[in-house]
C-alpha cells in the first residue's frame, strides 16, 4: 500500500499533467493524464479510491507484482 502522502502527490502530479484539478475522478472515464497506458490509468484510479495493492490486483485480475510494476511506472512518470 502506498504512503498516503505519496499517493496524494502521485494523483496530484498526474492530474496536473492532464491540466485537471488535483481531485481524482471517481471513475475511469473523462480526461486522462497524458503519457499513461490504459492499465496505468486504471491503477491510478483505483489508487485514488484508496484500494490496497492486493485489492487492485483482484479488481484487475492481475498479480500484485504487476500492480507494483504499474505503480513504479506511475511514480517514474510523475517525476
Amino acid at each position: 500500500m502506498l504512503d498516503p502522502a505519496l499517493q496524494r502527490r502521485l494523483v496530484a502530479s498526474a492530474a496536473a499533467a492532464a491540466g485537471q484539478r488535483s481531485t481524482p475522478a471517481p471513475a475511469a472515464s473523462g480526461p486522462k493524464p497524458a503519457g499513461l497506458t490504459p492499465r496505468e490509468r486504471e491503477v491510478l484510479v483505483l489508487i485514488a479510491q484508496a484500494l490496497t495493492n492486493r485489492e487492485i490486483a483482484a479488481r484487475l485480475f492481475i498479480g500484485e507484482v504487476a500492480v507494483n510494476t504499474h505503480i513504479n511506472n506511475l511514480l517514474a512518470k510523475a517525476q
